[in-house]
């Protein structure tokens, strides 16, 4: 959905529109096609990347900037990943690829 609202005055007009996106915070252009599901999550996450997509470094930071997750792709057996240690809660999960970078908001919850 979109949302919209205008706020003015006789000199001064603002519009501003907000897209609602759940998930996605940060995304360079090479990286539109990324899948990371299911989330909420209560633990095992999967990542699905389009084939023009080469997916190097996983990381996962807490709301507090803390790295509390890191592995390159090739250590990852099938593109899942287990969070089921990690305490319930919202965490920023970086994908970085060759060509770029993709951070989506992940939730944990048991």
């Amino acid at each position: 959905p979109r949302y919209s609202f205008t706020m003015g005055s006789e000199d001064v007009s603002i519009t501003a529109l907000f897209e609602e996106d759940d998930t996605s915070l940060d995304e360079t252009d090479g990286m539109a096609g990324l899948a990371v599901f299911p989330n909420p999550t209560p633990g095992p996450l999967e990542i699905e990347a389009p084939s023009h997509i080469e997916l190097r470094f996983v990381r996962l930071f807490n709301i507090h900037g803390q790295l509390v997750y890191e592995q390159s792709v090739e250590d990852i057996s099938s593109n899942r990943l287990d969070l089921s240690s990690l305490p319930d809660g919202i965490y920023l999960l970086q994908l970085v690829a060759r060509d770029g970078v993709a951070t989506r908001r992940i939730r944990v919850i048991r």
